[in-house]
């Protein structure tokens, strides 16, 4: 197999879809799964006719971890005391 028909799953517009779409992968995520740029990925995914997130649309159902939400707490707290 030739180096340029390397790992090509992205052009697979099923593959693609169940990366997007049904696990909720981020064009990054993605992007980094198949060793290619952003913007490879997003234009297969328009290519296929795939409808991108917006941002809103792609934080739902993430959560901050235990961790971030303190950090974000006390700098919150920090503010409310100047």
């Amino acid at each position: 197999m030739k180096t340029y028909l390397r790992n090509v799953k992205w052009k697979n517009k099923d593959w693609l879809r169940q990366q997007y779409v049904e696990e909720r992968r981020s064009i990054r995520e993605i992007a980094g799964i198949c060793g290619v740029e952003v913007r490879t990925i997003a234009y297969w995914l328009k290519k296929h006719d795939i409808t991108t997130r917006n941002i809103s649309d792609s934080m739902e159902g993430r959560r901050h971890s235990k961790e971030t939400r303190e950090k974000m707490s006390r700098i919150k707290q920090n503010r409310n005391r100047e």
